[in-house]
């Protein structure tokens, strides 16, 4: 496959690698390194590898092979060392951006064993159900219902934190007979906010709990009650390796900043009654939080960029600023932050 293309989007700052250097010498040892940062299309930048907390012996040209995880994928490429830092902490490698990657579908979405009672909506008939496990791309569920394959119905159910999920559209892509009844496989239809939001965040955080995965890579969480910009901000910011949660209603958004503290976190500025600045302030007297990266987008007001830095937000954005350039001003600001924080570590 070809990296100018298509590589970019299976990065992710934070994601765990496996670095193999001289991969034509078997014997070659392998390190393991965290992707931090990457200029497409000239280098990624990596954690140095270490071996018994020293740095590993590398050299300027060295080939060497990475492997990493990425939402149920193995990714594979040839690379070469084209540098590294030789400061004693934070010290960083940086190799060649590949010219061709493998990508091998492991499992797409990691599941999660349920007993959660939902209905069923077909047509103008309701149905009772229940779920036995769950994905962010779809679930199963057992029905005494006959439902035949490739049918459409909407999937009502409360998730076990509380979260109301209403009328979740989903497609019937298997049917399996089961007792007196049987086990639907059903797809979620792509594009659902109430899925890509509450559904994925319950996933994602249970998977962190259990060590499936990783509770270090860091994500960005964005509050906005009518999500219309925010899908073309995450949609870039994910394309940019930065795993991005949008919460549709504001007190499950405070929730999870508790819960899962992000690395920045982004609000709308036309949301109404508990406004964005207010929300800010918020954030900034909650205890911990007072560092987090905040950013204000869709702004119409004239004085909200000067109001909200009186706040402590870290950059606000007019309502026709393009979701590229909000999403590069707040990629440059946490990249411009990681440095600093490792240039003058505490």
């Amino acid at each position: 496959m070809s990296a100018e293309q298509d590589f970019e989007p299976y990065l992710q700052v934070g994601c765990p690698i496996a670095f193999h250097s001289d991969p034509f010498d078997k014997d070659a040892p392998r390190y393991s390194s965290v992707i931090r940062g990457w200029r497409k299309p000239s280098y990624i930048l990596v954690d140095r590898p270490k071996i018994g907390g020293r740095f590993a012996a590398i050299r300027e040209n060295q080939p060497c092979v990475i492997r990493f995880v990425r939402d149920g994928k193995a990714c594979a490429f040839d690379s070469l060392v084209l540098d590294w830092d030789t400061r004693t902490h934070n010290a960083y490698c940086r190799i060649e951006w590949p010219r061709l990657f493998k990508i091998v579908v492991f499992r797409h979405f990691e599941r999660i064993k349920f007993d959660l009672p939902c209905d069923l909506f077909i047509g103008d008939a309701q149905e009772s159900g229940e779920i036995v496990d769950l994905s962010i791309g779809g679930c199963r569920i057992t029905t005494k219902a006959p439902v035949p394959a490739n049918t459409t119905l909407s999937l009502s159910f409360v998730l076990p934190d509380g979260c109301p999920v209403d009328h979740v559209q989903c497609e019937v892509r298997n049917v399996q007979p089961m007792g007196d009844g049987s086990c639907l496989g059903c797809e979620f239809v792509e594009g659902q906010i109430c899925v890509e939001s509450n559904v994925a965040f319950y996933i994602t955080t249970i998977l962190e709990r259990a060590g499936v995965r990783s509770a270090n890579v860091e994500f960005i969480l964005i509050i906005d009650i009518a999500p219309g910009l925010a899908l073309d901000i995450r949609r870039v910011l994910q394309g940019r390796g930065y795993e991005t949660l949008i919460a549709t209603e504001i007190v499950d958004g405070l929730a999870r900043l508790r819960l899962t503290p992000p690395g920045a976190l982004l609000i709308n500025a036309s949301m109404g009654d508990l406004d964005s600045l207010m929300i800010t302030r918020l954030v900034r007297m909650t205890n911990g939080l007072e560092s987090l990266p905040i950013f204000l987008y869709n702004g119409n007001e004239p004085a909200m960029d000067a109001k909200a830095k009186a706040l402590g937000a870290s950059g606000c954005f007019t309502a026709t600023t393009p979701a590229e350039q909000v999403v590069n001003g707040i990629v440059t600001y946490l990249m411009a932050a990681n440095m600093r924080r490792r240039t003058n570590p505490e």
